[in-house]
């Protein structure tokens, strides 16, 4: 399996793009749970991780799941909110 290198620029490249899927408001940006930004937010994601040859999975509450490597083997895996509160 290659190793994944972290490219700080496609970080702040990948936090500015997920952060503009939201609305803007006086005390910053809201993305609720189930709402329609966060609807685009978690198909942004599942594009990133589709893009990396990810396999990607999505459970009925809305959870997102990429996994590198084998089925039925040890796995990386990670976890992230794309929702916000008010």
């Amino acid at each position: 399996m290659k190793a994944m290198k972290i490219n700080l620029e496609r970080l702040k490249h990948n936090l500015l793009a997920v952060g503009a899927i939201a609305n803007a408001g006086e005390k910053g940006y809201t993305r609720l749970a189930y709402s329609a930004e966060e609807k685009k937010a978690l198909d942004w994601l599942k594009e990133k991780l589709t893009d990396q040859s990810l396999t990607v999975t999505q459970d009925r509450v809305g959870n997102v799941f990429g996994r590198w490597g084998d089925s039925g083997k040890p796995a990386i895996s990670f976890g992230s909110h794309l929702d916000t509160v008010p």
